[in-house]
């Protein structure tokens, strides 16, 4: 990159000392000074092409660099080619408003996208310029309709005495009025502690422009050494590379001019080769492989000669490019995996054991739980049945009626238990579940001889707690008539008044425990019994809204 500047300091300054010393002694020099500022201009447009990362940067400065070409072309044709004074003298000097206009504003466009995050809205309002550039050069192009750009005094000649009119103005101001939003949107995007370290290039080379600029304006061309040596389509394509190459030298574009040493400080292990497999460039961690073992390892897997270096390369524009692996530390790493998925195995083994022991503990502790509730729930029933089994009399008639007695207690026992059970896992329950209890508890009261019916209206989602107590009644009047029991009705219906359970029983002798009484209060029922005629009868009450 530093031969590149040199060459183009010196081939400037070359060019601008030929001309200060040739521009009085009557030698053409346009034509060789003009193909060398195009060769500067090509030159510069190729870096552009391989240097610049941003596309639109790229674009915006590669048509600034055509622009900049066309320039020196216009002033070659202009003054060796065509006649003087001419019609197209004159417009090819209007011409030069051209690039004079358009350059500006792509400069601008390109460094909205320099510096910090891009703005896509402020980058196109900046592409927008080019309309009002594009009507200027329209009416500088046409100032022969109008006269509004220049007025001759001499038959339209440029050599002559002309002024300017309200359109070279405009193309002053515009001009001027896009080079201080260029300065600002570089200096916005460069401000901070390395300000001046980035601008210590760029503000000389337009502290140089501003100087020519002034001069140009206001001095005669012969006395000025800029205008002396350089014309100012010359010096508009030199201040141009200049501005942008001094923004490349602080790094306030980016670009891919020192990449090759960046790789070669890299700490990577890889290198890249010419299309013969031949090393061209590597890191300095990198190896110089073989060709042959490059290209196999394109396609298959390829170990250097120390047999854990993994060599891997593909095919790039150009040439190849490779890289190694250690894979002695990968076979360590697997090695170390491997343990380590070893251990987490036995110790999800035994995790999941311990959480076997402990669900095994827990639904043991469950399940003694739900028996010792039963077992103390049914604890009198239970002694009953031992007692009956125990002490069953010698005579066939005792002994039957003892047997009977001792199913409607187990009837009890075990569809007691279910309910227990059910209202363990669920808190509501049909209806048929009472209906079914009742029902089995009746097939051994039949036995004795006792008409029974039941009716429980289906349907019903009752609390099973409602339920325990309504089959706990039952079988209190159950037992408690077993002896003299003729007949038994039991019967569950839902009306607009609430909820009632009767039990109805023909015996001599039916009766309920009085803390039955307090048991169904605190349920939320209301408990009624009488004793009329031999037959005994409860009914339990609730309203709809306990439900």
């Amino acid at each position: 990159m530093i031969k590149r500047y040199i060459f183009f300091a010196v081939s400037v300054l070359a060019a601008g000392v030929l001309r200060a010393l040739l521009i009085n002694t009557g030698t053409p020099y346009h034509t060789f000074l003009s193909v060398e500022y195009i060769f500067i201009c090509l030159y510069w447009l190729m870096s552009v092409k391989r240097r610049f990362l941003n596309d639109h940067i790229r674009r915006a400065l590669i048509a600034a660099a055509y622009l900049m070409v066309c320039f020196i072309l216009l002033k070659l044709i202009r003054y060796d080619f065509a006649a003087e004074g001419g019609v197209l003298s004159r417009y090819l000097w209007y011409a030069y408003y051209i690039p004079v206009i358009f350059c500006p504003c792509l400069m601008l466009i390109a460094a909205g996208y320099t510096g910090h995050a891009e703005t896509p809205g402020e980058t196109l309002l900046y592409k927008f310029l080019l309309i009002p550039a594009a009507l200027i050069v329209a009416a500088v192009m046409t100032n022969d309709i109008h006269n509004s750009a220049f007025r001759f005094s001499d038959d339209y000649a440029v050599s002559g005495d002309y002024t300017h009119g309200a359109v070279y103005y405009a193309a002053i101001v515009f001009t001027a009025l896009i080079f201080v939003i260029l300065m600002t949107v570089l200096f916005r995007n460069m401000r901070g502690k390395r300000f001046l370290y980035r601008m210590r290039i760029t503000l000389p080379v337009t502290a140089v422009g501003i100087i020519y600029v002034i001069t140009y304006s206001t001095s005669d061309s012969h006395k000025a050494l800029l205008q002396t040596m350089y014309e100012m389509p010359e010096f508009f394509c030199i201040f141009f590379i200049s501005f942008w190459e001094s923004l490349v030298i602080t790094h306030a574009v980016p670009t891919n001019s020192e990449y090759s040493s960046f790789f070669r400080a890299s700490s990577i292990k890889a290198g890249l080769t010419d299309e013969n497999y031949k090393v061209a460039i590597k890191s300095a961690n990198g190896v110089s492989p073989l060709p042959e073992q490059i290209k196999a390892a394109e396609n298959k897997q390829t170990f250097l000669d120390d047999g854990v270096t993994l060599l891997k390369s593909t095919k790039v524009p150009g040439g190849h490019f490779y890289w190694t692996e250690d894979t002695g530390e990968l076979v360590k790493l697997n090695e170390q995996l491997k343990e380590t998925g070893d251990y987490l195995e036995e110790e999800r083994a035994m995790l999941n054991e311990a959480a076997r022991l402990e669900e095994q503990k827990k639904r043991t502790s469950e399940q003694n739980r739900l028996f010792d509730g039963i077992a103390k729930s049914l604890k009198p029933q239970l002694d009953r049945i031992e007692e009956i089994l125990n002490g069953l009399p010698d005579d066939e008639a005792g002994f039957c009626r003892e047997m009977k007695y001792a199913g409607v207690l187990g009837a009890y026992v075990k569809r007691y238990s279910n309910l227990l059970l059910l209202s363990d896992a669920e808190s509501r329950a049909d209806s048929s579940e009472l209906f079914l209890c009742i029902n089995e508890s009746f097939v051994y009261l039949r036995l004795l001889g006792a008409f029974c019916c039941a009716d429980v209206q289906p349907g019903i989602e009752l609390p099973l707690s409602y339920e325990l107590l309504m089959y706990e009644l039952f079988e209190a009047v159950t037992e408690s008539a077993f002896m003299t029991v003729s007949s038994m009705f039991v019967t569950l219906k839902r009306d607009e008044r609430g909820l009632t359970f009767y039990v109805e029983a023909a015996a001599l002798n039916a009766a309920i425990d009085k803390s039955f009484y307090e048991k169904a209060e605190s349920a939320g029922f209301t408990l009624e019994t009488a004793y009329s005629d031999g037959c005994f009868f409860a009914v339990l009450n609730t309203k709809e809204a306990i439900i």
